[in-house]
């Protein structure tokens, strides 16, 4: 299995074609001849390059990608690509073209990563059929800054960057060096989920580094006011690179490197390394981040769980055996909250059987929240499955959930470290329930 190797979350299946879907046609007439002779020149200097060009690239869903290309003068490119374990560590040799007519562009036409990426159909990076993570496969130059290559997607407008690449760099593209980096950063990731960083005075800035949609964020709290900021990222053979840089107070994060010594990541910040610190839990509180990072608790079709009081496992298993011994013979399941900040709103769904068959009985509420993270949740009219089960369900909600003001907060199980949101009433302090947080 790879070791398990935690970039797995990145496999994806590259469909190999040469078909070259229809192109919109780019109105060239106002494009100017000296640029275009200066952009052919650029478009030349593909093979120029001795030691190949690290490219990255960034798409319209938001997400980064990293490449590793060594053009030779035969119309062959070697690639890598950070895409998974396969094409971080194996080479994938295929065609591209240079069309120097009107705006010069670079095609890669045949079965490389590059070409995969747009044409996966799947949705893993936050794409849709067809276009996958709306990548392109045929690039436009745009402009040239010293050693780096700047081109932009012909349908798509990805941002592709090309930036010459060193003998060392080369050499390690050639010996594993992005599979080991994406190995080194994402086991560190997944290893400790709850990472914040200082950044010149006491609080604490929640960062993530969503390796499945290649998002990274920064959250935080400034008088009350929860702040958010994030960036499409790439890995590299040194760590993660930005696509855009963000910034706290002045203080800004282009990029985060590898320290091999001692196996964190660091970002260089007014020129000192500031280095990601290790939390136990989220460094916020669940409230302020419903809308953010999550949306939904699950609690699960047990009989008791960390974080159950005694209150709620009996009105839950009051609440089953009503359900069960009634006329339509109904098993209780699993029971989901499902927020929307926007409303705000709250669909508490009690998922039922009868039999093998499978239906939901959705409770709609709004709810209120202070400052302190005390919801108030105001019941709506039952419709459908709910109006059949709503007086079974009175134990949990119009006794408890309709009634009481609760608290959320994160609990980790501890058993298995898993971090779980849970409920906690106020009027009745021995009324508390906990789920998984999504």
């Amino acid at each position: 299995m790879k070791k398990l190797f935690i970039y797995t979350l990145f496999f994806i299946s590259i469909l190999y074609s040469c078909k070259k879907d229809e192109q919109a046609v780019a109105d060239r007439s106002t494009i100017d001849q000296g640029l275009l002779q200066q952009l052919s020149q650029q478009s030349m200097e593909l093979t120029v390059s001795n030691f190949g060009w690290k490219a990255y690239l960034f798409t319209s869903a938001g997400a980064g990608f990293s490449f590793y290309m060594d053009f030779d003068t035969t119309r062959q490119v070697h690639m890598y690509a950070d895409l998974g374990p396969d094409q971080s560590a194996l080479s994938a040799e295929s065609s591209y073209l240079i069309n120097l007519e009107g705006i010069p562009s670079l095609f890669f036409n045949s079965s490389n990563y590059m070409y995969g990426l747009s044409k996966t159909g799947l949705a893993t990076f936050g794409g849709k059929a067809t276009w996958a993570p709306y990548s392109d496969f045929e690039f436009n130059f745009n402009k040239q800054s010293g050693d780096t290559l700047f081109l932009n997607g012909k349908l798509l407008e990805s941002k592709l960057i090309l930036v010459k690449a060193t003998a060392a760099e080369q050499q390690s593209f050639q010996s594993k060096g992005l599979y080991n980096s994406i190995q080194s950063s994402v086991t560190y990731i997944r290893n400790n989920p709850y990472l914040y960083l200082n950044l010149g005075d006491e609080t604490k800035i929640q960062t993530s580094f969503n390796y499945f949609s290649k998002v990274f964020s920064m959250t935080w709290e400034d008088g009350g006011i929860i702040h958010n900021q994030s960036s499409a990222f790439a890995f590299t053979l040194n760590g993660i690179l930005l696509q855009n840089p963000l910034t706290y107070k002045n203080k800004t994060i282009k990029e985060f490197y590898w320290d091999t010594t001692i196996s964190q990541l660091f970002a260089i910040v007014d020129g000192q390394r500031v280095y990601t610190q290790v939390s136990p839990t989220p460094v916020l509180p669940l409230h302020t981040l419903f809308g953010i990072y999550y949306r939904t608790i699950i609690v699960p079709s047990v009989s008791t769980y960390p974080g159950w009081s005694t209150d709620f496992i009996s009105r839950r298993a009051n609440v089953a055996a009503i359900a069960l011994s009634g006329s339509y013979r109904l098993r209780l399941d699993r029971l989901v909250f499902t927020f929307s900040t926007s409303s705000p709103s709250l669909i508490f769904s009690a998922d039922i059987y009868q039999g093998t068959s499978k239906f939901l009985a959705n409770f709609p509420y709004k709810y209120t929240k202070t400052a302190a993270g005390v919801y108030k949740f105001i019941p709506g009219a039952m419709t459908g499955n709910a109006m059949l089960i709503g007086e079974s369900m009175a134990p949990l909600t119009s006794e408890r959930l309709d009634t009481d003001n609760f608290k959320l907060d994160f609990l980790v199980h501890p058993q298995t470290g898993q971090l779980l949101g849970q409920f906690q009433s106020i009027q009745h302090p021995d009324f508390a329930f906990s789920g998984t947080v999504q």
